[in-house]
């Protein structure tokens, strides 16, 4: 019983101040296959990140955007004096999240101590001195992370609620609510960490790699993986095409639920992966399906698009495909027009997106 009261005591965690950047941070593209991340964010990183989320469950998405808010920004290592390196504490200690060295840590190797930034409930800050742990690489650090989240306070708020199943439908809201977890079980004291690592998530599409494999972020098939169709139309691709175009699916045509009506037709088609989320989120999930190329798309692909009005502004706007160069979609009401005319009112500015953005396949074209 005290060994299971005094974990946790030791393992509370102060956010390490770096400099936060305003929304129009630099994107440069990081070490992998063309995503746009900050240059700190590295191959290897990436690679234990994809580890932990195939092996417990914990989402790529939230702990990147941990090591920007934590340790990007900093003027150490490569990129360092264009204040594209990383902060002290992560580039001569490994440790990319902040985290104070106690007996039970399985990955480090030492400690060493740092004055780090704190803040109130109120917000009020403060400022500390303490051992933090080293570790012979990153991935080390980041398995440790996982190490912690597996195990309480954290599992609860956490993996318990919001398990990554690797099975291509984890959502945006689950990632964000991961977050807010790893936030309220005590990992950072500053009282807009949420806030911060959910920013983050979305200026630089994090959200997408929660539905990748490692091989397929190595292979590039991600934030629009243009992926080649090969003209080939099965009888799923048909089915869906057939239920879009005769708009027979699961849910009717209702004003601002494009998305829904999107996924109505998947569920009445009987495809085996049914897409979920607002219009946005469909890109920010599936993307490494499909193609921001508007040239050979194939029939019962989601075409994505930033919408117009406010509406489009806060969620774009989905269609489907259905061959010959049209697009059916829920504009309120059923509506059938040319993919030319349909990227023509796409005029909302959507996560950066404004006009056409691409088309996806959840599950994958179809075999």
């Amino acid at each position: 019983m005290f060994a299971s009261v005094l974990f946790p005591l030791l393992l509370i965690m102060f956010l390490f101040i770096t400099v936060i950047p305003d929304e129009d941070e630099k994107k440069v593209t990081s070490e992998g296959a063309g995503y746009s991340l900050p240059a700190f964010i590295t191959a290897d990183m990436m690679e234990a990140f994809f580890e932990t989320q195939k092996e417990n469950g914990i989402p790529v998405s939230s702990g990147v955007a941990q090591v920007i808010a934590e340790s990007g920004f900093g003027i150490y290592g490569p990129n360092g004096d264009s204040g594209q390196g990383l902060s002290m504490l992560a580039y001569q200690c490994k440790n990319l999240f902040g985290i104070k060295y106690f007996s039970g840590d399985a990955y480090a190797t030492g400690a060493k101590d740092f004055s780090t930034g704190e803040q109130t409930s109120t917000g009020d800050g403060y400022t500390v001195t303490a051992g933090f742990s080293i570790y012979p690489d990153y991935g080390s650090c980041i398995r440790q992370r996982a190490n912690m989240l597996i195990q309480e306070p954290y599992y609860s708020k956490t993996i318990a609620k919001y398990p990554n199943k690797n099975d291509g439908k984890y959502t945006r809201a689950d990632a964000d609510n991961f977050v807010s977890g790893i936030r309220e079980a005590g990992w950072a004291t500053d009282v807009t960490y949420v806030t911060k690592l959910q920013k983050h998530m979305t200026t630089y599409n994090l959200y997408q790699f929660d539905n990748m494999t490692w091989v397929q972020y190595k292979a590039g098939k991600g934030a629009g993986g243009n992926i080649n169709y090969d003209g080939t139309v099965t009888p799923l691709m048909q089915r869906i095409a057939e239920v879009a175009g005769n708009n027979q699916g699961a849910y009717p045509c209702t004003p601002d639920m494009c998305a829904a009506w999107v996924t109505g037709v998947y569920q009445a088609a009987g495809a085996p992966v049914i897409p979920y989320g607002n219009a946005i989120d469909m890109w920010n999930t599936y993307s490494y399906t499909g193609s921001t190329s508007k040239e050979n798309i194939p029939p019962g692909a989601i075409v994505c698009g930033s919408g117009s009005g406010y509406m489009g502004s806060l969620y774009g706007h989905v269609g489907i495909y259905i061959g010959n160069g049209m697009v059916a979609n829920n504009i309120g009401a059923f509506s059938m027009e040319t993919l030319d005319s349909w990227c023509s009112w796409q005029s909302a500015t959507c996560q950066g997106h404004t006009g056409w953005i691409g088309w996806v396949y959840p599950g994958g074209i179809p075999n």
